[in-house]
């Protein structure tokens, strides 16, 4: 946020370092925004609170940023003969890092969550939660 605006995607510095992927950020942190303006606009929420709810969403992507931003650095600081063996390192420990990567806008945290009725992340998740949790009373 930048003062009492919301700010998205490119705007908000939003592109992943190291791989420039900024489409899944953008989308993501858009739907996001999205559902705390939308609760600011039914009156569920002021202003303050909205801005303060989508800052806490974007901040805890923080440590994905300073992973990636720390791997893009370290490629451009070691001499250009180790990158292709850097490279072969992390291919072969793909099966670790790439799930987290793949992951980006799903963090538990919020997947739970379904606020005042309205989902956190996805509305088809949160409407899927209500049919599960009535099932099972």
């Amino acid at each position: 946020t930048a003062g009492t605006i919301f700010v998205v995607g490119d705007a908000a510095g939003q592109c992943l370092p190291f791989t420039a992927e900024g489409i899944r950020p953008a989308l993501y942190f858009g739907e996001q925004c999205g559902l705390s303006v939308q609760r600011i606009i039914d009156g569920r929420l002021s202003l303050a609170q909205g801005l303060a709810e989508y800052r806490q969403r974007v901040l805890a992507y923080r440590w994905l940023y300073r992973r990636l931003r720390w791997a893009q650095g370290t490629v451009q600081r070691v001499p250009r003969r180790w990158v292709g063996g850097m490279a072969e390192i992390g291919r072969r420990n793909q099966r670790r890092w790439w799930p987290q990567y793949v992951q980006f806008g799903r963090l538990q945290d919020y997947r739970a969550q379904c606020i005042d009725g309205v989902p956190a992340v996805r509305p088809a998740e949160c409407a899927a939660r209500k049919l599960r949790s009535g099932a099972r009373r």
